[in-house]
């Protein structure tokens, strides 16, 4: 086999399953884990669900691969939002918008229904650990930012980086953001708002009188 051939070949499968991924994340919100088959998605794309089962051996891979792919898309998103901004504080307040109206809002109800139905601990030791991994990226950043802000003097010293971390994350808790989460797209961006200045209010230092 030629290079050419194998290399499209390569592209054509990559495309293939990039279209099985989004059928995938278009049927899972709108039908949840348990009420999306594979002849849903296979359907979805208009292949037939041998063709799926190629790319990945059960549902649950799938599901995997996407939150996965989605991972890994957001976290090449995080840099692009922080660069745009100069201070600690307006990068981790850029950060937590971008996961709320950009990430999250949109994502929250196949987010909120794989959280209940997926048992990620019984995943495989490599898929496991990549997902840590990534998680962990994330973590890394926001940490780094927290420091950074506490060092430059624009967040409380006195405040513990891990209390200022756990805080950060529960403002966008799947489970909790959908209950008030709302059709309404300015009244949706008004809550991101007040959680925002509620956080900062509590962590960011005042003004020196």
């Amino acid at each position: 086999m030629s290079i050419a051939s194998h290399s499209l070949k390569e592209k054509q499968r990559l495309e293939r399953e990039a279209l099985i991924l989004q059928a995938a994340e278009e049927m899972l919100e709108q039908k949840g884990y348990h009420e999306t088959s594979m002849d849903d998605i296979a359907a979805r794309v208009g292949i037939a669900k041998g063709t799926i089962y190629i790319h990945f051996p059960s549902k649950e891979a799938l599901v995997i691969a996407l939150l996965e792919r989605n991972m890994q898309q957001f976290l090449a998103g995080i840099d692009a939002v922080i660069e745009q901004h100069t201070t600690s504080r307006a990068r981790l307040e850029a950060l937590l918008r971008y996961i709320m109206t950009d990430l999250l809002q949109k994502q929250v109800h196949l987010f909120s229904s794989l959280s209940h139905s997926l048992d990620l601990k019984c995943l495989e030791p490599e898929r496991k650990a990549h997902m840590s991994s990534l998680w962990e990226r994330l973590t890394e950043r926001i940490v780094a930012l927290i420091e950074e802000g506490k060092a430059t003097g624009e967040f409380k010293p006195a405040l513990s980086t891990q209390a200022m971390l756990y805080t950060f994350f529960g403002l966008f808790t799947p489970k909790h953001f959908k209950k008030h989460i709302v059709n309404d797209e300015h009244a949706s961006q008004k809550l991101a708002d007040q959680l925002i200045e509620i956080y900062f209010t509590g962590i960011a230092v005042g003004p020196r009188l």
